[in-house]
Order: structure tokens, then C-alpha cells, then sequence
């Protein structure tokens, strides 16, 4: 209250005078505050429904009530609670635990001290890059490319399945994937990753899907391997906050230096 002591008596006169006889504070209608906060509350309600579509459409049929929980600081905001319940409507329940501003914080640290209880349920497709046998009528003449290491057609850029769409992926599990060079003098194994949300596509290069980085592997070390014990095997952890990524020599088991490069995660 020390500034509002400060304030002349002609402006408290002129804010008594629009606030029911209020001159020590500025008085602002719920609708002002509802004016403020319609923006962001706009953009939630917009990604709540986004998130539905996409639940709805992959859940099946006679799947059980669709759950909406909101966390964070502003989940305490009584506002933003019946904005989404009035704009989701129907379509699910929302939820909000007891202390919303600190339900983040709390699975953080819970995380943290047992990661081994938990898992994540996969958000998208997540595969690589892969030369797969050539399949005749079915793949792109532009694909075909012969192997000399074993005098196949190979099919290039196909989109090979590590983790798909919706499945429940274990803190600390590993996929992998073997790689091999295709020429004698090549000295370095290139592991692209690419993601997808709908469908599962056929080639790398489909407009849904999105390229994610790559694993580069440094083969100058098993050089002096004949071609064919130079084969390598990268594996991929998921289910933690982060990716990671080792790579060992299948003919030997030695873990082989390589970087793990992501754009995105």
C-alpha cells in the first residue's frame, strides 16, 4: 500500500469515482482477466484437441473413456480448467491432481530416483535408412541397386521399423540394427533415422516422413578385416529421457567409436 500513499488525491478521486468507490487498488473485471489469459488458453485448448484427434483415431473401438490430465502451475487456474471442459465437451474427462504446480516436478524427481519403473509409449514411427532385397513390381525401378557383395538387387531407402507408433517402450530397452560396408575401401557406416506419424511408409524419402539424424560409424580400425567380418551392429536405446546409441563389431564384440548426431528428438 506504500504506493498507492504516493497517489494524488485527484486520481484516487478519479478511480473511486470508476471502481464503486475503490482508490487504493486498479480493479480488473473477470472478463479483463479472462481477455488476458484467452490467448494461451486458445493455443492449449487447440493442442488438447490435436492430441484427441489422434488418440481417437488410432484407439480401438470399444476403447474406454479418453482421460485428459492437466499438470503444471497453470492447471491451478479454475479458468483454464472449465475453458478446456467446455471446449473438449464430450469427448474426454479432464483431470487434475491435487497440486497440479507440482505434479511435473514431483515425476521428475521420481524419475530420477527410479528410472527403472518406468516406460514410455511410443509418439511416432521411428526407423532407418535400409538397402532391403528388391522386390519385383512392387518397388521403384529408380530404387534397384546391385549388390556385388552378394549379386542381389537391392531396394534402396526402404524404411525399416525399429520402434512403431504406440508401443509401450521400456526404460533401458535396446533395438538394433546390422549394418555392413558395401566396398572394400569404405571406411565409414552411415545410420540414418527418420520418424513418422500416420502410416508406416514404404521408402525414407515419403513426404510424411522426417528425417532425425544419423550414427557414423569410423571403420578405420577393422580395416584390415577381410569386407565381410566388418559388420557392425548399432544399438538404440529408447524409454529414457533421451536416445542413446552404441555400435559393436559383430564378428569380435569390440564397441567401435562412432557419433550420434540428432536434429531432433
Amino acid at each position: 500500500m506504500a504506493l498507492a500513499k504516493k497517489i494524488p488525491p485527484r486520481v484516487k478521486r478519479a478511480l473511486a469515482a470508476g471502481q464503486d468507490g475503490v482508490d487504493d487498488a486498479i480493479v480488473i473485471t473477470p472478463a479483463e482477466v479472462a481477455t488476458a489469459f484467452e490467448s494461451v488458453v486458445e493455443r492449449i485448448c487447440a493442442l488438447v484437441s490435436e492430441q484427441l484427434r489422434s488418440l481417437i483415431a488410432e484407439a480401438e473401438p470399444d476403447h474406454g473413456p479418453v482421460v485428459v490430465l492437466l499438470v503444471g502451475g497453470f492447471a491451478a487456474s479454475p479458468y483454464l480448467r472449465q475453458r478446456l471442459i467446455d471446449h473438449i465437451g464430450g469427448e474426454a474427462v479432464v483431470l487434475v491432481p491435487p497440486d497440479p504446480q507440482v505434479a511435473v516436478l514431483a515425476g521428475a524427481v521420481h524419475f530420477a530416483c527410479r528410472p527403472e519403473t518406468r516406460a514410455r509409449r511410443s509418439r511416432r514411427t521411428y526407423g532407418i535408412a535400409m538397402r532391403m532385397e528388391f522386390e519385383e513390381g512392387v518397388d521403384l525401378e529408380s530404387k534397384r541397386e546391385h549388390d556385388a557383395l552378394d549379386g542381389t538387387d537391392r531396394c534402396t531407402d526402404r524404411f525399416a521399423v525399429l520402434v512403431a507408433k504406440g508401443d509401450l517402450v521400456p526404460n533401458g530397452s535396446e533395438v538394433w540394427v546390422d549394418g555392413h560396408p558395401i566396398h572394400g575401401d569404405q571406411k565409414f557406416i552411415n545410420v540414418k533415422f527418420f520418424a513418422a506419424r500416420g502410416t508406416v511408409p514404404r521408402y525414407v524419402d515419403e513426404p510424411e516422413c522426417e528425417y532425425l539424424g544419423r550414427v557414423k560409424v569410423d571403420l578405420s580400425p577393422v580395416m584390415h578385416l577381410h569386407l565381410q567380418d566388418r559388420g557392425i551392429r548399432v544399438y538404440m536405446r529408447f524409454g529414457e529421457t533421451e536416445v542413446r546409441s552404441r555400435v559393436v563389431l559383430e564378428a569380435t564384440g569390440q564397441e567401435l567409436e562412432h557419433s550420434f548426431d540428432l536434429l531432433t528428438s
